[in-house]
């Protein structure tokens, strides 16, 4: 949520005891509103991009969350005991079909509205296990379009005032000017994310996720990676068995 901050009703404020008679009835000026309207529009037109709802007074922003070459998203286990914490989980994509031995071991339904810590199994909401990286990311973006914005909208009045001021110092004895520069832009802040060092692909979901070395669960139906033989003391069943993991491929 973000609020307009009220500087537009502390110029009109000021304006009625200024004593220049361009602004001494400012509030009767004929085009006041539009004049307001277009200096709003400088300001939150790069804020405006990422609205998804609200008003211009409280907008509701979604900044997208960077993603790797792959097209993950790095995802933080909320669970404070748990470690390396930092994974990393694919877009939802299409449901395949998949073995029906491999959806049994599925412990929860597959594109829900929850993630499973592929090191120490903890589940909970989406957005619990955003990355403090993204986070931090989304501010900068938000900081960096307020204040793109900020300096449009006076780079505008400020040229504007200088347009007023050479009329009106033209034609005498002597000629005044102003002119306006103005300082190269801050380009946009961009957040780069690179692949783990395993990316993986869940056998009983499909959903593709990244680890470091080893992953035991899928982040996203919480199957288990890595299925290991109950203990027998036949050692040639035991080595007929086959062990099954994506990330001991």
């Amino acid at each position: 949520m973000l609020g307009a901050p009220p500087k537009l009703s502390l110029l009109r404020r000021q304006s009625r005891t200024s004593t220049c008679p361009e602004w001494s009835n400012y509030d009767n000026f004929p085009g006041r509103k539009s004049l307001e309207a277009s200096r709003m529009d400088d300001i939150f037109k790069h804020l405006r991009q990422f609205q998804t709802g609200g008003t211009d007074e409280h907008m509701e922003l979604t900044i997208p969350r960077p993603r790797t070459e792959s097209g993950l998203l790095e995802c933080f286990c909320p669970s404070e005991s748990c470690s390396p914490r930092v994974f990393q989980i694919g877009q939802s994509g299409d449901t395949v079909a998949v073995e029906s031995d491999a959806v049994a071991r599925r412990r929860y339904a597959p594109r829900g509205t929850a993630t499973v810590c592929p090191y120490c199994a903890t589940r909970q909401p989406d957005n619990e296990f955003i990355s403090p990286r993204d986070r931090e990311a989304a501010l900068a973006q938000v900081h960096w379009a307020a204040q793109r914005g900020v300096e449009d909208a006076l780079g505008k009045a400020m040229s504007d005032m200088a347009r007023g001021f050479n009329t009106r110092s033209s034609g005498g004895m002597f000629s005044m000017s102003m002119s306006v520069k103005r300082a190269p832009p801050t380009p946009a802040p961009r957040a780069y994310r690179e692949d783990l060092l395993r990316v993986l692909s869940c056998d009983a979901c499909a959903r593709t996720y990244g680890v470091y070395a080893v992953g035991l669960f899928c982040p996203d139906c919480g199957a288990t990676n890595v299925l290991v033989p109950e203990p027998v003391n036949d050692f040639e069943t035991l080595s007929g068995q086959r062990l099954e993991s994506n990330s001991l491929d």
